[in-house]
């Protein structure tokens, strides 16, 4: 059964979690094998919060032994928010809370850039001629750091902790143009096609890709259809989950109101998008290897009365 052939009305909670999340990894607990190895770490852009937290997986799998290259993806499509000029509001308090949500991701922001020793990697504080450039870049830098790509801003996080892992400026890439995940896809692709040409980078055999738990699945999909000829993994970013009092686990993951509600948004999208072809398509059976999971779903699946 394929995900396209999915009736989402048909889906229980447990159903939606095992499309979203079986047989997803965290690679940093494990030491690199040649099977599991691959060529690029691709860090997919986003707001600060969860950019932090994948950047910090990147670093910790980097640290592990895991990838040659590095690329961070991501242009300036998150902090349109922040571009107010010229926007229409309806009323007065339609541009406040627009203002309020501008004010909050500019707090996650200055957040995301102050914190840049993480958990797992390195306790001690930032101090001395490090930590006073860290600070100037955080406040009188912030409004220019706003008109930074994600790719750039992820840069400069990384950067910060150099002295945590050092990743050497040729094995390491950035897209700036995308404004949404396709064009994450999209142009990664063509960028890594270039350097090929160029011979900067060998030809790409294996993708890792580091984006949220929830977020991990439709990655796969979405990276096999623009990258049919590479191998395609994913790792999720657990600094976010870590940040809620959370572990990867199905209870308290599925117990969570906001990830359990992001399994089902996720559900929905994977078999949407497999069936208008915007992702790859695939057999459930090649994520799921519970058998008695599989027999779960497929009898949902069969039964005559939606659920």
């Amino acid at each position: 059964m394929k995900f396209s052939d999915l009736d989402l009305k048909k889906l229980t909670d447990n159903d939606m979690y095992d499309l979203v999340m079986s047989g997803i990894v965290d690679y940093a607990g494990e030491e690199p094998l040649p099977e599991n190895n691959p060529d690029f770490l691709i860090v997919l852009g986003c707001s600060p919060v969860p950019l932090k937290a994948r950047v910090v997986k990147m670093m910790q799998l980097y640290q592990k032994g895991y990838g040659e290259y590095v690329l961070l993806s991501g242009g300036n499509g998150w902090h349109k928010l922040f571009k107010v000029e010229n926007k229409a509001f309806k009323n007065e308090g339609e541009k406040y809370a627009y203002l309020q949500l501008k004010a909050k991701k500019y707090k996650e922001m200055k957040l995301a850039l102050k914190h840049t020793i993480f958990d797992g990697m390195q306790q001690t504080e930032v101090s001395g001629k490090k930590g006073k450039a860290l600070y100037k870049y955080m406040g009188k830098r912030l409004k220019q750091a706003l008109n930074e790509t994600e790719a750039q801003i992820a840069y400069k996080i990384m950067k910060a902790s150099q002295d945590v892992v050092s990743i050497p400026d040729d094995k390491m890439f950035l897209e700036k143009d995308s404004m949404n995940t396709v064009q994450n896809l999209q142009y990664s692709r063509k960028l890594l096609d270039e350097l090929q040409e160029e011979g900067k980078v060998h030809k790409v055999k294996k993708i890792m890709v580091i984006t949220s738990s929830f977020h991990c699945r439709r990655a796969i999909l979405s990276f096999k259809k623009y990258f049919p000829d590479a191998e395609v993994m994913a790792c999720p970013s657990t600094l976010d989950l870590k940040n809620r009092g959370l572990e990867i686990d199905r209870n308290s993951l599925m117990a969570d109101r906001y990830y359990m509600q992001q399994f089902k948004n996720e559900a929905s999208a994977i078999v949407n998008y497999t069936k208008n072809g915007s992702i790859a398509d695939g057999e459930i059976e090649d994520v799921i290897s519970d058998k008695a999971v599989l027999e779960r779903i497929k009898r949902h699946q069969e039964m005559e009365m939606e659920i």
